[in-house]
């Protein structure tokens, strides 16, 4: 019967893979079936900082949101500072902010993408200082994205190490309000997920530490987040592997925005010469993940 089993499983596996294709676009690296983009990375971009977009779940839904009219400057999946040095690096620096770029200026100088069968790695080499001024921090990222498995489910993993150039203060907007009241806000900065209105509306939450709604959520330290769509069984686990004691994941009261912050519970500073190591795993599928939160080294 597990002989049957895994004969199936494989059978549905390969009709998947068959169907997808995986390549690199003008701008990015981009997995399609059947014509349909299954995820999608954005690495050259008006903001000067990649993204993901869209993140599509197994069936075929939107994950992600990108751009939208209340925050044109969220990016679907993606990683910014929010401050260096007091420069913000996360909202645009018009008035009306509904141009690109902020003051600080978050800039890719180079890349590499390697493509094998359904699995892609990317290396990006980025800086971050004032427009206009040299840089002041430096980047290494690492993304990896596994093949689909069975299910069309897929897993992001990136990596991050950061080294100062300057002596660097990394901040944020002071975190105002309480989760007892029910409102709160600021305190984000990093990767962040914003996810589609009707999902984040769907969705159920559970953290590592217990809790179930995204006041507890933000309240804990947390390691993980755990989405899932009850009707479907889809959703997304969003693991902080690698972070500063003192990291917390930051959620707005609807579940739209997610952020793992290394900032959250204060200022980081780094020495000129000084790095910050940094990873995370998220995991698009259908059904329960089995894994154990794990570890992502960088290769």
């Amino acid at each position: 019967m597990r002989k049957l089993l895994f004969i199936v499983a494989s059978a549905a596996a390969l009709a998947a893979h068959a169907a997808a294709e995986l390549a690199e676009t003008t701008t990015g690296v981009r997995l399609a079936r059947d014509g349909r983009t299954v995820w999608n990375l954005e690495i050259e971009t008006p903001e000067g900082r990649p993204f993901f977009h869209p993140l599509t779940l197994p069936g075929g839904r939107t994950l992600t949101d990108s751009r939208p009219a209340d925050h044109v400057w969220h990016l679907g999946y993606w990683f910014s500072w929010k401050f260096i040095n007091g420069v913000n690096y996360w909202e645009p620096a018009d008035a009306e902010r509904k141009g690109f770029e902020p003051a600080g200026a978050t800039r890719v100088v180079a890349k590499s993408v390697k493509i094998d069968g359904l699995s892609c790695r990317v290396g990006l080499d980025l800086t971050y200082g004032p427009r206009g001024e040299e840089p002041v921090l430096s980047e290494k990222r690492e993304i990896v994205v596994e093949a689909p498995d069975a299910d069309g489910g897929y897993v992001i993993s990136t990596h991050h190490l950061f080294t100062a150039l300057a002596d660097v203060t990394l901040d944020r907007s002071e975190p105002w309000g309480s989760v007892e009241s029910g409102k709160w806000g600021a305190g984000y900065a990093g990767t962040t997920l914003r996810l589609d209105p009707a999902l984040a509306a769907a969705f159920s939450v559970r953290g590592s530490a217990g809790g179930a709604t995204p006041g507890e959520c933000t309240a804990r330290e947390t390691k993980y987040l755990e989405f899932t769509d009850p009707a479907t069984g889809e959703g997304v686990l969003f693991e902080q592997l690698k972070a500063p004691q003192g990291a917390r994941f930051y959620l707005w009261p609807d579940k739209r925005m997610i952020n793992p912050s290394v900032v959250y519970t204060g200022a980081l500073k780094l020495k000129k010469g000084e790095t910050l190591e940094l990873a995370y795993r998220l995991s698009v599928r259908r059904g329960e993940d089995t894994r154990s939160p794990g570890s992502f080294e960088p290769r």
